[in-house]
């Protein structure tokens, strides 16, 4: 299956560097911009998580940055609830 993918080159350079950074220790990030993809599917499809592409990554993945993603943190500068 094909996916239209909508975050352009442009696009991206200007939100990559909002992105967090992997951390230290632990475990590393999934794809930011896979996972942002992933986001935008869902909404611009109306299509539940679990149809998500396998393309766009794990749909538990997107779902879990999109709900308690380090950027919905109370406080954070760069959080749509500040």
């Amino acid at each position: 299956m094909f996916v239209r993918l909508v975050i352009s080159d442009a696009m991206w350079d200007r939100i990559e560097p909002l992105m967090p950074p992997d951390p230290v220790r632990g475990r590393r990030w999934a794809d930011h911009r896979r996972t942002l993809e992933a986001i935008a599917w869902k909404y611009r499809t109306c299509s539940p998580w679990r149809d998500l592409p396998d393309e766009l990554g794990s749909f538990q993945t997107a779902h879990k940055r999109l709900i308690g993603g380090p950027w919905t943190a109370p406080g954070n500068a760069s959080s749509p609830q500040s």
